[in-house]
């Protein structure tokens, strides 16, 4: 997680939090997705700095939330509230993981691996899902998806689980081809 051991606490507490109502309600995937949703939003660099500026009235901040972002459930609104509140809309990713954490613990499928898939622009929620079951099937184990945006990477994906790197970007490929048309220059 990223942030120091105060906000990984005030992050964890959280994310207890929010499972324990999501069980009592029997809506874990809901609640995933809702929070797939803020982690999503919590990287939009332009939003946050909207959102957190003190400037900005509280109702227009709500109303920019619920414009975003219209099926989130009224609690969840809440949960963005209090990130707002804190200045840690940032911490919208390490809230979704550690959610992921305890969903998967509930499960019994502890084991799972963390896969981070890079691209150069953001993923909809039905691809990352359609990447986490290729990689399911290729693991053999539960693989989660964490996202990153990185315009370098011009296209393709570079997919890190584990040790292993798997690097199907666009500007991958053109250092190869650079490399290859030297040797054929020579």
């Amino acid at each position: 997680m990223t942030g120091n051991n105060m906000a990984d606490i005030f992050t964890e507490q959280l994310a207890a939090k929010i499972f324990d109502i999501a069980l009592e309600h029997n809506e874990l995937n809901h609640w995933l997705t809702d929070l797939r949703a803020v982690s999503l939003l919590s990287r939009d660099t332009a939003l946050r700095e909207k959102l957190e500026d003190a400037k900005t009235d509280f109702s227009e901040k709500i109303k920019e939330i619920e414009q975003r972002l219209p099926r989130l459930t009224p609690y969840m609104v809440e949960v963005i509230t209090e990130l707002i509140r804190k200045n840690r809309l940032d911490a919208g990713e390490d809230l979704f993981i550690a959610y992921q954490r305890l969903m998967d613990a509930h499960l019994g499928i502890e084991g799972a691996e963390t896969a981070t898939v890079t691209t150069a622009v953001a993923l909809d929620e039905d691809f990352v899902l359609d990447i986490g079951k290729q990689l399911t099937a290729m693991t053999g184990n539960p693989v989660i998806i964490e996202t990153k945006v990185d315009p370098a990477v011009i296209g393709g994906a570079i997919i890190k689980i584990g040790d292993k790197i798997i690097d199907g970007s666009i500007r991958r490929r053109l250092e190869t081809l650079k490399k290859e048309l030297r040797k054929t220059a020579r």
